[in-house]
């Protein structure tokens, strides 16, 4: 073989060996979220068999096209691996969460989520629901009291590790918060 053609067949192999790399691309659904927010990312890779989503809240997935929950506001770095055989290429890119409007809390159970809205007409109590919950106050508590279609009770930090049957509904967290009627606030079917 010639010294030229060796040379076009090496960079012939060259060419098909990069051409064969995968390229990591993706976007968003949207431009502008609130917590919570569920996003959609929509996987514009390229060669890639297998992919890699890290989201930057420590959630991960190996869906193609995933939705995921960012339950609070701030800055998240999501870095997407598009994987061929040994091959991965990874590209990153900065979202923003925007704090919600008004005060929400996701309550998280084995029973599904509820989101609650806290209103700044009772700032007190907004305001020691927020510091209990960042304490994690409210984790792994029953709700000690519920009523079928009406309501449902819980903050009682005895109900913690509670055996079935025991008396629940009295403890608290050492303290109380004056009372804060507002005769502008009324009760609604599946509110807090």
């Amino acid at each position: 073989m010639s010294r030229d053609r060796t040379i076009c067949y090496f960079l012939g192999l060259i060419l098909l060996v990069a051409c064969n790399r995968p390229v990591a691309k993706f976007v968003t659904s949207q431009e502008r979220m609130a917590a919570p927010s569920n996003v959609d990312f929509v996987n514009q890779s390229e060669k890639a068999v297998d992919f890699l989503w890290d989201f930057g809240d420590g959630q991960t997935s190996d869906d193609i096209n995933p939705t995921h929950r960012y339950v609070q506001s701030g800055q998240y770095t999501v870095t997407l691996s598009a994987i061929n055989g040994k091959k991965i290429r990874k590209t990153e890119q900065m979202i923003s969460i925007d704090p919600p409007q008004g005060s929400l809390v996701e309550i998280q159970t084995s029973y599904g989520n509820m989101l609650v809205k806290l209103y700044d007409e009772t700032p007190q109590h907004q305001s020691n629901f927020l510091k209990l919950s960042e304490e994690g106050y409210f984790d792994d508590l029953l709700f000690h009291r519920v009523i079928e279609g009406f309501m449902i009770q819980g903050g009682d930090p005895t109900s913690r590790n509670a055996s079935p049957g025991a008396r629940l509904g009295s403890g608290g967290p050492g303290y109380q918060v004056p009372a804060e009627f507002n005769p502008y606030l009324i009760h609604k079917k599946g509110a807090l």
